[in-house]
């Protein structure tokens, strides 16, 4: 008996991660005045969160705002 191969994955995904001082703060304001949705938020205080507005997610990390600069994150599966 042969195994079955494993279908063909080909997904990209970029996902912008973004330090923030309030990750409640960041989730409301990116909702409420940029019309993202809320994704999720995770931490009891809130460590970290995420906002989708299409195939978009943002990440906020808590931790010193970089205003010179964020990550940008990849996912690729193939």
């Amino acid at each position: 008996m042969t195994e079955p191969l494993a279908p063909v994955v080909d997904c990209e995904q970029y996902h912008a991660a973004l330090p923030v001082s309030d990750v409640l703060a960041a989730v409301t304001f990116y909702t409420e005045k940029l019309g993202f949705m809320f994704s999720f938020v995770w931490g009891d205080p809130p460590a970290m969160a995420a906002v989708n507005l299409g195939e978009i997610q943002i990440f906020f990390e808590h931790g010193t705002p970089k205003p010179k600069g964020c990550a940008l994150l990849r996912g690729r599966q193939r």
